[in-house]
């Protein structure tokens, strides 16, 4: 990820308060959960997205075939990033469209291994 992205695309609206953090798996070659972002409360399709970015034309002509389009806030790549086999053995078998964090214990305990003292400081995860 270079920056250039300030939008996510997706056909799912996620039922949780905005803004809020979800956790991307990068697929092939890659196949790591790789990825922490920040995102704010979506535009609808058929609402107007503001600004230019990657795929603002498409969105706002109702041409993308995505429902949402969740501005991107902060992009954080996780360090170390959690392999495919790690994620199998807790039965998760990515890609999937998405799954709740919370509801898997043995992914919270994973990730609760993980060096988040950056994201601590910015006040972005109060509820983990």
């Amino acid at each position: 990820m270079d920056g250039r992205k300030t939008l996510e695309y997706r056909n799912k609206y996620w039922k949780v308060p905005y803004p809020n953090w979800f956790y991307v798996y990068e697929s092939k070659p890659i196949s790591k959960l790789k990825y922490v972002l920040f995102l704010d409360h979506p535009y609808k399709m058929g609402e107007v997205i503001p600004y230019t970015s990657y795929g603002t034309d498409s969105f706002n002509s109702c041409s993308m075939h995505r429902n949402y389009a969740y501005p991107i806030k902060e992009i954080f790549e996780i360090n170390p990033p959690i392999d495919l086999a790690t994620l199998r053995t807790i039965g998760i078998t990515p890609p999937q469209n998405y799954l709740y964090v919370s509801k898997n214990q043995q992914l919270v305990d994973l990730l609760t291994n993980i060096d988040f003292s950056y994201f601590e400081q910015l006040n972005l995860f109060n509820n983990f």
